[in-house]
């Protein structure tokens, strides 16, 4: 029997979970993601290959210059690393590897670090804020009715490979819809 690009394996199904993870909580946050893959991608300008991606729009050029309220940049900001924090909280929860998320999310907890670098103004300082920023989201992201949406687009992603912003809009909902339907059938059935 012939592998196909997209069979499952340990690997893929860690970075379906990491992508589902940031596309998920990104749009909790409203980050909304483009396109979310596991596909692997040709190297970077950087030399860096990525094994999935999930596309979001780029953090806005008004933020870095400080033309904008700090309290506003400091939310958009919060938004953002826990977008990122999300892809590794989940891949984690699914793998139950508490070291492989961030070693294979390098590049996320580099954005982190450089988005922290906006509203803080220590290394220490930043180190705190992402910890405290990665808790709230650990509490999300591993809660019952988040991780089943994750679930959910992790599964789609193994399936189909790659899913345009629509696609993970359109998953997101339905997995709600059958949440929503298994509790009224429940409470009927109850």
């Amino acid at each position: 029997m012939a592998v196909t690009p997209f069979a499952p394996d340990p690997t893929r199904e860690a970075i379906a979970y990491h992508e589902a993870g940031h596309a998920v909580h990104g749009t909790l946050l409203k980050v909304r993601p483009g396109r979310v893959s596991v596909v692997p991608n040709d190297a970077d300008e950087d030399g860096r290959f990525y094994y999935g991606h999930a596309m979001f729009d780029p953090f806005p050029a008004w933020a870095r210059r400080g033309s904008a309220s700090a309290g506003r940049v400091q939310l958009l900001v919060q938004r953002h690393i826990g977008m990122l924090a999300a892809g590794e909280i989940a891949e984690t929860h699914y793998s139950g590897d508490a070291q492989g998320g961030w070693t294979r999310a390098q590049c996320d907890r580099e954005r982190m670090y450089d988005l922290a670098g906006l509203v803080c103004r220590s290394q220490e300082e930043a180190d705190a804020y992402i910890a405290w920023l990665t808790v709230r989201t650990r509490r999300v992201v591993t809660g019952e009715i988040s991780w089943q949406v994750i679930e959910a687009v992790a599964t789609e992603l193994l399936h189909r490979g790659e899913l345009s912003a629509r696609a993970v809009r359109r998953t997101i909902a339905g997995a709600y819809q059958a949440m929503l339907r298994a509790v009224i059938v429940g409470g009927v059935a109850g």
